[in-house]
């Protein structure tokens, strides 16, 4: 397919009946990157989609606008340590002296 046919004969045409006039075809690209992103998608995968060789320049062309999400980054960090936070609770009371070479000693 002819890029400059399509764009004329058939996007130029539904942008135009959609009320975007100025709406241009790689518009597109920054709204599916943003789409993705906002799913979820990791980055590595987003950059793979739109065909980038590193995140970093996904991250600098396309999403660089989305705020940092750090406390829910924190909440699931927190979330995932917990099962070993309530682990460490049959170690309380035990005299660290007693380990050996990072193993509980056996006493």
């Amino acid at each position: 397919m002819n890029y400059d046919s399509f764009y004329r004969r058939r996007f130029r045409p539904a942008a135009e009946k959609i009320d975007q006039p100025d709406l241009r075809f790689h518009d597109l690209r920054h709204t599916a990157a943003s789409l993705f992103a906002a799913s979820g998608m990791p980055l590595a995968r987003v950059a793979r989609v739109l065909g980038h060789a590193d995140t970093a320049t996904t991250y600098r062309v396309y999403l660089h606008f989305f705020p940092d999400d750090f406390a829910a980054d924190m909440t699931r960090l927190d979330a995932y340590l917990e099962p070993q936070r309530q682990g460490m609770n049959d170690f309380r009371g035990l005299d660290p002296r007693a380990t050996i070479g990072g193993q509980l000693a056996k006493l």
